[in-house]
């Protein structure tokens, strides 16, 4: 994230949570003050992230290594071929399948959990930080 208005850039979802939470205080928070993510959002994370997010659209970081900078896409391309075991040149060469694969996790994931909350949040009425993790990996 790139906080233009302070000239901070931040990664990391958990790092972004708090940096609004602490720059912006008269919006809504995020995390309650002081304290960590609550068992609920640190539990939904880890789920998340397992089912959804391990399976995020492969191809695209092929298309990432041809748009950012050289030293960036030697990192992301060093870091995500070790991961998926192969080369994100042949990774791209079927990108439906891969798109197919994290579409269908996510709706199996997600959204099944939206459809039993109380409201359009995870909740109730503010967002929290599951919400967060949620909307920064939709595939729409």
């Amino acid at each position: 994230m790139h906080d233009q208005s302070a000239g901070v850039v931040i990664s990391n979802l958990s790092n972004v949570v708090q940096y609004l939470d602490k720059q912006y205080p008269s919006l809504p928070r995020v995390i309650t003050p002081g304290t960590p993510p609550p068992p609920f959002e640190t539990a939904y994370y880890n789920y998340f992230h397992s089912a959804v997010r391990s399976k995020q659209s492969r191809p695209t970081h092929q298309y990432m290594c041809e748009t950012i900078s050289p030293k960036s896409a030697a990192f992301l391309k060093g870091s995500k071929e070790a991961v998926f075991g192969d080369t994100l040149v042949n990774i791209a060469k079927n990108p439906q399948s891969h798109w197919d694969t994290y579409k269908d996790a996510f709706g199996g994931t997600a959204l099944p959990i939206y459809e039993k909350a109380e409201s359009i949040f995870l909740k109730g009425s503010e967002p929290g930080w599951g919400d967060f993790i949620t909307v920064s990996s939709s595939p729409s």
